[in-house]
């Protein structure tokens, strides 16, 4: 029997965070969750897998690639909305849950049996504000951060008829503070993770992250947030509008020299 992991979110889940825990088959969220991915903001891209599940929210992948360029927080029941969370559980249930998981908790216990308990803890009702997935169905499709851009600037400039121009007007600044490259190579993971396994992905990804060491966005990107804090990252470009074709496709097309064979990375047979 596989062991199930459980991931409880009760407080900020970002980053690597989301890394060792949207994975796993059950996704607990609480009114104390805060899920984000703002590697935009710091010249980086959405790793840790970011390609497939973000790709996949909702069986829908604008949402995912919305999430990744702006670096939008999601909060409480949002998570379940949106497709993050699969459950949503109040922090003073959680006691509940923990003891009636150890009750019953064996090395044959099955992922099937844990869900039913974990969903006799859960409050999964939806309510709340809408996502504007209409807007953000139109903005965000995954072809390339320019048209992107050029969708959201219709939108935010009333030349295209919508109730959200407010909210495109607030994503167009937010994405302006953001590496235009990394807004780019964004768009272009999640585009291609759809159609990738994760250990596909997570090969992808590797190389993405060598370019990003080889690239000037990632360290300045640090140095205006983290070292000096001056929160004026001087960027390669001033706007997504400038990044060409090649400077994305460098992130993607190479030949690293590191062993890929993920399978052989692990034990116990663990499978992706």
């Amino acid at each position: 029997m596989k062991p199930v992991q459980v991931s409880i979110w009760n407080g900020i889940v970002m980053g690597g965070g989301v890394g060792i825990s949207v994975h796993a088959p059950i996704r607990i969220a609480t009114e104390k969750s805060v899920f984000a991915m703002p590697e935009t903001g710091i010249g980086f891209f959405t790793d840790v897998g970011g390609s497939y599940f973000l790709s996949r929210l909702n069986g829908n992948e604008c949402l995912g690639t919305f999430l990744g360029v702006t670096g939008h927080r999601l909060k409480s029941k949002d998570l379940l909305k949106w497709g993050v969370a699969t459950n949503y559980i109040e922090t003073d249930k959680l006691e509940g849950l923990y003891k009636d998981v150890n009750k019953a908790a064996s090395s044959t216990t099955s992922l099937e049996e844990i869900k039913e308990i974990v969903d006799s803890h859960s409050d999964n009702k939806i309510d709340g504000d809408k996502i504007p997935e209409d807007t953000i169905n139109y903005c965000f499709k995954p072809d390339s951060m320019k048209q992107i851009y050029l969708r959201l600037k219709e939108v935010a400039e009333g030349k295209k008829s919508s109730d959200d121009k407010a909210l495109a007007e607030k994503w167009l600044k937010n994405i302006g503070r953001f590496s235009p490259i990394s807004c780019s190579v964004v768009v272009e993971q999640i585009r291609r993770g759809k159609n990738m396994s994760l250990s596909e992905v997570f090969e992808m990804e590797y190389k993405i992250s060598q370019g990003f060491m080889e690239s000037g966005e990632f360290y300045e990107g640090v140095r205006a947030l983290l070292i000096d804090k001056d929160n004026s990252p001087k960027w390669k470009h001033s706007t997504v509008e400038e990044v060409n074709k090649s400077e994305i496709d460098f992130f993607f097309d190479r030949s690293e020299t590191l062993n890929l064979d993920l399978k052989g990375m692990y034990r116990d047979g663990i499978k992706f």
